[in-house]
């Protein structure tokens, strides 16, 4: 009989307009120091590029054609489902502008097994900055119009609160690191859930049924892009 491997951890990448960002944060994970994964890109049907995708992945993961039209949520879903039915215990949500380091899906795993009831948990996001990168997103609090704030946006890690991990109200989606149990128990991502790239719907949703929603601070990717 032909034995099944289950990766732990599905990763879950959207392929953007920008085709070296994708195939350079396949390169990252490779050099990943945890390696129990399976990743998966979703690409919209119809995409001029691919082709040329598949080339350069050269192995390092799956496609998942999606719908042309398909939301980031319903590509992220797609993928999400299938890990579901593969067994996997977690669902890591990266975007290809997204820079991780080899220790961050370690670090981030570690927290889940340390903190049983936390549904998702997010890393501390920096962004590019001279001299020394800085903060963008430590998590976020959310205010009663729907409006969120950014913990620790702007700062250095030298000026930034310490400790490992911390509760918040919504985490980056990007970069967090999803328990497939709480995804089963509160349901997929639905269009509208971000806001300001922060999951800030479906984090309520977690909370309200008993899930921890946290950042890993030791856990620094970061993310192109983005200032303030």
């Amino acid at each position: 009989m032909a034995l099944t491997f289950t990766p732990r951890t599905g990763v879950s990448i959207v392929h953007g307009p920008n085709l070296d960002d994708t195939v350079r944060l396949l390169r990252l994970l490779e050099m990943s120091a945890d390696l129990d994964l399976e990743i998966m890109v979703a690409v919209r049907g119809g995409a001029a590029d691919e082709p040329a995708l598949v080339d350069r992945m050269q192995g390092r993961g799956s496609i998942a054609t999606v719908p042309p039209g398909a939301s980031d949520a319903e590509a992220h879903n797609a993928i999400m489902t299938g890990l579901v039915n593969r067994g996997c215990e977690f669902a890591w949500i990266l975007r290809p502008e997204l820079l991780v380091e080899p220790l961050t899906l370690g670090q981030l795993v570690r927290h889940m097994r340390k903190v049983p009831d936390c549904g998702v948990v997010g890393a501390r996001i920096m962004q590019f900055g001279v001299p020394e990168s800085l903060i963008w997103s430590d998590g976020a609090a959310v205010s009663v119009d729907g409006s969120i704030k950014r913990h620790s946006a702007g700062l250095s890690r030298s000026r930034a609160p310490k400790g490992k991990s911390v509760d918040v109200e919504a985490v980056c989606r990007a970069g967090a690191l999803y328990r497939v149990a709480a995804l089963e128990a509160v349901g997929l991502f639905v269009d509208g859930d971000e806001v300001e790239g922060h999951d800030v719907h479906w984090s309520d949703r977690a909370r309200r049924a008993g899930w921890r929603v946290m950042v890993q601070r030791r856990a620094r990717p970061t993310l192109e892009g983005v200032d303030g």
